[in-house]
């Protein structure tokens, strides 16, 4: 199996508030999302999932998505996340209902979502509702 290079800065908390740039691949970087057609991205229905669950993203956590692109084949992100202040301590509970709602399902109880809470939440979202498509389109397609 082939050795990947860690692209996380080592003892960084990545549940500090701040601003964070994300690249989410495709598997095999196959181009699911959409396509280019006259220089303009046109996306498919996953692209427009995809779409949705980045936009639904601040429902459930503390914060701001700044700029996304979605690409054929991969996502560009720019997440602040704003919900941890410094000087209450990081990794604790959040206060808020929508918060604690989430962070009740995801079992981070006692710890503030980090980066990577928040992407698998987001590839958890995305998969559970191309689950949902390809079903209903199954009983209504026939």
């Amino acid at each position: 199996m082939k050795v990947r290079k860690l692209n996380r800065l080592k003892n960084w908390d990545y549940s500090k508030h701040g601003w964070y740039f994300v690249i989410v691949c495709c598997w095999k970087r196959e181009k699911v999302f959409g396509q280019i057609k006259y220089n303009k991205m046109i996306l498919f229905d996953l692209g427009c999932l995809v779409k949705e669950c980045l936009i639904g993203l601040k429902d459930g956590f503390d914060i701001e998505l700044d700029e996304y692109v979605i690409m054929p084949n991969h996502i560009h992100l720019i997440i602040k996340i704003v919900g941890v202040d410094d000087k209450h301590g990081r990794g604790l509970i959040y206060q808020t209902r929508k918060e604690k709602r989430f962070g009740d399902w995801m079992g981070m109880i006692n710890h503030a979502p980090t980066l990577g809470h928040i992407i698998r939440y987001f590839k958890a979202k995305v998969s559970r509702g191309f689950g949902m498509q390809i079903c209903w389109n199954k009983i209504f397609s026939s």
